[in-house]
């Protein structure tokens, strides 16, 4: 956990990931069902509204805006995991440890 958190100071694109996962990964929690349900509906509601006033650019701008943070909430964590693997590569521990 400490050696992720400093890994996640590191690198500001991976440790926007690694807070955002931290907050909404407590176990029995719906804090993630929330957010995502909540970020979903403002960000549809916010694609009418703007293809409402006439500007479709920017109505294609959330739904592309959306399916960005859909993808790097998906690969975030390999990209993660294989930085957090790579620091830990040059670690070794005696047999008797």
């Amino acid at each position: 956990m400490l050696l992720s958190a400093i890994k996640a100071r590191s690198n500001p694109l991976l440790g926007l990931w690694w807070r955002y996962q931290v907050f909404v990964g407590e176990p029995g929690s719906p804090r993630a069902l929330t957010l995502l349900l909540g970020m979903f509906i403002a960000v549809r509601l916010a694609a009418i509204i703007a293809d409402a006033h006439g500007a479709p650019g920017v109505s294609a701008s959330f739904t592309y805006l959306w399916l960005a943070f859909c993808i790097y909430t998906w690969v975030a964590p390999s990209l993660f995991q294989k930085q957090i693997d790579k620091e830990l590569e040059p670690v070794t521990l005696r047999k008797g440890f």
